[in-house]
């Protein structure tokens, strides 16, 4: 706290009591905090803690922080219309699978059509999103000014982009079941099965959201982390067709992950999960939090 020039006691007045400036604090008084601003309730002694209660207390400020920035509206919006259009395109599709059931058969169908272009987009779009805050009017500086942890800050964008990419696998899962009910399906609804494949659509889609956050970290323009996104997806479909590099492929593996084969269990291979995925979600988390910690914020 030597760069800020504040001392403990006067610390524990300001961020103990809001409204009480100390010198040396200029505008950091109870100005943002009586204008609603969300993060003038993070801004407490706790984060300097390391470990314990008081720690996890400060961790949860940070996500209850991240939870009120969130454009929950457009989270709404892009976690139904990305399995929606997943859905529809996969009831246009009448090619039956060999010794599957309609059920089976459907969905196999309908995770191809989302799995390899829209599931792997909206993930980059919610990552930009939680970025999006902080680099609108010199959102980072304001931050990480306070005394907060850029772990904790870390972690917690993380767990939200995961929380949305959580969403949007519960929605293609309804959507579906409600489509092949609509649609009259035969059978019983293997519901096993569907909540095995939407599970393992999310873990696979991890690494992409780590490498994804670290690059929404790094551009302040929204546009770019869509666009590079992009550029990597549009191949996983002709990467999906060659033994060689689909089970290397990182922005191929969501749908790998959750296409049923023919036996009812799944098409990803354990040196795919164990190098591809595990090691890359560890990766891209690692090298992203790395560069968070050391990045030095001018806007």
């Amino acid at each position: 706290m030597a760069s800020l020039g504040l001392s403990d006691e006067c610390l524990a007045r300001r961020y103990r009591k809001p409204g009480k400036d100390c010198p040396g604090t200029g505008e950091m008084g109870s100005g943002r905090d009586r204008l609603g601003d969300p993060f003038a309730h993070i801004g407490r002694l706790e984060f300097y803690t390391p470990g314990g209660e008081i720690g996890m207390k400060a961790f949860w400020r940070i996500c209850s922080a991240e939870w009120k920035k969130t454009q929950w509206w457009l989270v709404g919006v892009l976690a139904m219309a990305g399995p929606a259009l997943g859905v529809l395109a996969g009831n246009t599709v009448t090619l039956q699978h060999s010794g599957m059931d309609d059920w089976t058969s459907m969905f196999a169908m309908t995770v191809q059509q989302y799995g390899w272009l829209f599931f792997p987009i909206i993930v980059g779009v919610f990552a930009a999103l939680v970025c999006r805050y902080e680099h609108v009017n010199g959102g980072w500086k304001h931050l990480l000014a306070l005394p907060v942890s850029r772990t904790h800050v870390y972690l917690a964008k993380g767990l939200m982009v995961a929380f949305c990419i959580a969403l949007c696998q519960l929605a293609l899962l309804l959507f579906f079941v409600a489509a092949g009910q609509v649609k009259g399906l035969d059978g019983d609804i293997p519901w096993g099965m569907f909540l095995q494949s939407v599970s393992a659509g999310w873990v696979a889609a991890l690494p992409l959201a780590a490498l994804q956050l670290w690059v929404s970290f790094v551009w302040r323009s929204f546009g770019v982390p869509l666009a590079i996104n992009v550029i990597f997806t549009l191949p996983s479909i002709f990467a999906l067709n060659s033994e060689t590099f689909a089970p290397y492929y990182p922005w191929a593996q969501p749908v790998q992950a959750m296409i049923p084969a023919e036996n009812g269990m799944f098409q990803i291979r354990t040196e795919t999960l164990t190098f591809v995925i595990i090691s890359g979600f560890l990766l891209a988390a690692v090298g992203g939090w790395q560069h968070f910690l050391r990045r030095e914020v001018t806007e």
